[in-house]
């Protein structure tokens, strides 16, 4: 299950229709425990791919930033996002190839799509190879931290 502030998914939505036609993406970071996931931060990152309007690939060098950025917040990441300008939040082949590359088939870390023209923000995992819907819960309240700070 993936938790996440109404107001980060605004966040979302913006960065995607700002960057169309182009592939927004970026990283989610925040508190997990099990297959619960509470999103606290966005990071966006660069789409550095060769047709950006087709596919996403994350500045390598943009991801190493922002991983250091999450520690030093007490983060981690608890999952990955683009969008689709043109289509639906749903993945496509490439989508699934590209997850098995970087997600375990675990279900640890969501992978999470925008579509910007239905308005819609889906999430995913991965298991037994295949990005497969899992739970996402839009809450009203940002994700408190501290030191005693855990996932329900």
């Amino acid at each position: 299950m993936l938790v996440i502030p109404l107001a980060l998914v605004d966040e979302l939505l913006r960065q995607a229709v700002r960057e169309g036609p182009r592939e927004a993406c970026g990283l989610l970071f925040g508190r997990s425990s099990g297959d619960h996931r509470n999103v606290a931060w966005i990071a966006e990152l660069t789409n550095v791919a060769t047709a950006p309007d087709a596919a996403f690939e994350m500045d390598p060098a943009g991801v190493l930033r922002r991983e250091r950025e999450g520690a030093r917040r007490g983060l981690r990441q608890v999952g990955c996002y683009h969008s689709h300008p043109a289509t639906s939040p749903r993945p496509s082949r490439r989508d699934t190839e590209g997850a098995r590359q970087v997600l375990d088939d675990r279900g640890n870390r969501s992978y999470v799509i925008v579509g910007p023209q239905e308005h819609g923000v889906r999430t995913y995992v991965l298991r037994g190879g295949a990005l497969v819907p899992e739970l996402l819960v839009i809450s009203r309240a940002s994700l408190t931290l501290d030191s005693e700070a855990t996932c329900r």
